[in-house]
């Protein structure tokens, strides 16, 4: 009885001491802070910032500024006229912007040569 007792005390000592630990943990999915501070900064702008892209059958949406939107509706940066896989085309005024979901990134064309 004493040994069960204690094996029982100890297994509820390491649980309790996996729960602190997880706690002090960082979550590996977390972007850099160095790219947190750049995105506070545009979030407390008027930047307008897409945040993701969701393409079905018959409905696109896109996340603008904590916002889900569609095509018509109206943002701060005007009327959303197109949603594509990586872009939000805005127009104001008879001017149209792109916001691109991924503004820091260039795509560039390969071309491979086989031997």
């Amino acid at each position: 009885m004493a040994k069960h007792l204690t094996l029982t005390c100890l297994s509820l000592l390491l649980c309790t001491s996996s729960f602190s630990q997880a706690d002090n943990m960082t979550d590996p999915t977390q972007p850099p802070a160095s790219m947190n501070s750049a995105n506070t900064a545009n979030t407390n702008s008027n930047v307008s910032t897409v945040q993701s892209v969701t393409l079905g059958k018959q409905h696109r949406y896109a996340m603008i500024n904590g916002t889900t939107v569609k095509v018509g509706d109206v943002i701060d940066a005007g009327r959303i006229i197109k949603i594509t896989e990586s872009d939000v085309w805005v127009k104001s005024d008879n001017v149209v912007s792109r916001i691109s979901l991924f503004p820091n990134v260039s795509k560039h064309t390969t071309v491979r040569k086989h031997p």
